[in-house]
């Protein structure tokens, strides 16, 4: 079984450049997550969408990355220690920062 969510929006120290440092820039993020497959309809016995949008913005108040690759590498290593899922499916962040086209994105 499968969950997701799509464009969720935060705000990250991402970047090469020292104008990309100085203010934080903003991401949307796709995610699909594998779970085990449930037999009720308790939430106790699946995994809450609000626990991962809580553990993202967890790793993204702590780290600093240069590359948005790196992010997402360890983004993705992160949730699957931190939750209790099978894995991450997929992951998809975008980011705007380039003016002359409307993102750019790393996916896994």
């Amino acid at each position: 079984m499968n969950i997701g969510i799509k464009e969720f929006e935060i705000f990250v120290t991402i970047g090469c450049e020292d104008v990309e440092k100085r203010q934080l820039q903003k991401l949307l993020i796709d995610i699909e997550i594998e779970i085990e497959d449930i037999d009720d309809d308790d939430i106790k016995n699946t995994l809450d969408f609000r626990d991962v949008i809580l553990e993202i913005e967890n790793f993204s108040e702590k780290s600093k990355f240069e590359l948005l690759e790196s992010f997402a590498k360890f983004l993705k290593i992160y949730l699957e220690e931190k939750l209790i899922i099978k894995k991450v499916k997929f992951l998809k962040i975008k980011k705007f920062y380039l003016n002359n086209c409307k993102y750019t994105y790393v996916t896994i």
